[in-house]
């Protein structure tokens, strides 16, 4: 008689949202190749950020020192210059709308695929939103008066701000093309998430084809309807912005070139001119209030 020993390993069932927890987040893998900031020491027709408390009792409009009773119950962010934004300052400063602070928000620059994702005009009723009102109101605390640690805290705080109106937009205006979409869409997310990760690298889009598990042709059409370009322009686009960060940071021209997957400097240069009209070396940065 033959005895056969069989090892068994128990493996324990997993929940089903620790699985989807164990997932990369997008949205981070995203923002965090970003500086976002906010400044205080803006006029107020070129904010494009302000936070609103009740209307003055003595019905008078203008600025207030944020105190201790004084609560924003309402924020405005404009990111694009447009007539909407333009007319709602001239419309403040004539209203009885108290003003605790504005100032200008800034999350990496015009090409960013998060200035595209997010709306035009943001308007935000705090008392109906608390996790937006908590962060608004330490924002209106920092911006209000300078303190110690102001400007870290306040960078920090904008860049939570910027997460919980991410949230609020998916939640509000929904999904339906744009960044937003191809990351909601379960065969186009991984390809956004690997160019997001690694810029980089030598990407040919039957790479991309392949981690969508779909079709050359029908990955292309895809890519193009859900998220409205090209998978090589989204990845050229990708690059740029990270480049110009970079150069932003003080990295030179060489070195930034073969960070992001350009054989050359002269490559680089030309792809870098064709989408800011700039020459890389004439980037001037970093970001300063």
């Amino acid at each position: 008689m033959i005895a056969i020993r069989i090892n068994v390993m128990l493996i324990p069932l997993i929940p089903t949202e620790s699985l989807v927890m164990a997932h990369l987040d997008r949205l981070s893998s995203l923002i965090s190749h970003f500086d976002i900031h906010a400044c205080p020491h803006v006029a107020l027709e070129e904010s494009n950020f302000f936070l609103l408390g009740e209307v003055s009792s003595d019905g008078e409009a203008g600025l207030d020192d944020i105190g201790s009773s004084n609560q924003a119950v309402r924020l405005v962010l404009f990111l694009k210059k447009s007539e909407k934004g333009v007319s709602y300052i001239s419309e403040l400063g004539e209203s009885k709308a108290r003003i605790l602070v504005h100032g200008g928000m800034d999350i990496g620059g015009n090409e960013n695929p998060l200035f595209y994702a997010l709306p035009d005009f943001i308007d935000v009723d705090l008392q109906k939103h608390q996790s937006i009102n908590g962060v608004a109101n330490l924002i209106a605390q920092e911006m209000g008066r300078e303190r110690c640690g102001g400007r870290f805290a306040l960078d920090r705080l904008s860049e939570l701000l910027v997460v919980h109106l991410l949230r609020y937009t998916i939640e509000h205006e929904g999904a339906e093309a744009g960044l937003f979409a191809g990351l909601a869409h379960p065969k186009l997310s991984p390809v956004l998430v690997a160019m997001h990760d690694n810029p980089g690298k030598q990407w040919q889009v039957e790479d991309f084809s392949l981690l969508a598990g779909m079709s050359r042709s029908h990955f292309i059409a895809e890519f193009q309807t859900v998220v409205g370009q090209t998978p090589i322009a989204y990845l050229k686009q990708w690059r740029m912005v990270l480049a110009r960060n970079s150069l932003l940071k003080g990295e030179r021209v060489n070195s930034v070139a073969r960070k992001f997957g350009y054989r050359s400097a002269d490559a680089f240069c030309r792809a870098f001119m064709q989408i800011y009209g700039m020459a890389p070396s004439k980037v001037k940065g970093p970001f300063v209030c």
